[in-house]
């Protein structure tokens, strides 16, 4: 699957020369931190999700691709 949405923000971070960049989600009433790693490849996505011990590590590739199957 492909995060499109992470094309703009790799690009806003590399023009201000970040390469983690954190913010929260929240989906059908689930809030979710999230941290953004681009200083590593592949980069990797944390996903902790409020009120629980909760949390999910994803890879992306360059083309911010993610393979939830891992």
């Amino acid at each position: 699957m492909r995060l499109e949405n992470f094309e703009p923000l790799f690009i806003a971070m590399n023009q201000v020369g970040e390469k983690k960049q954190s913010f929260t989600i929240e989906y059908n009433e689930v809030r979710a931190y999230v941290l953004f790693l681009a200083d590593i490849e592949p980069f990797h996505l944390i996903l902790g999700i409020q009120g629980t011990n909760e949390y999910f590590e994803l890879e992306m590739n360059q083309d911010f691709e993610v393979n939830f199957f891992c």
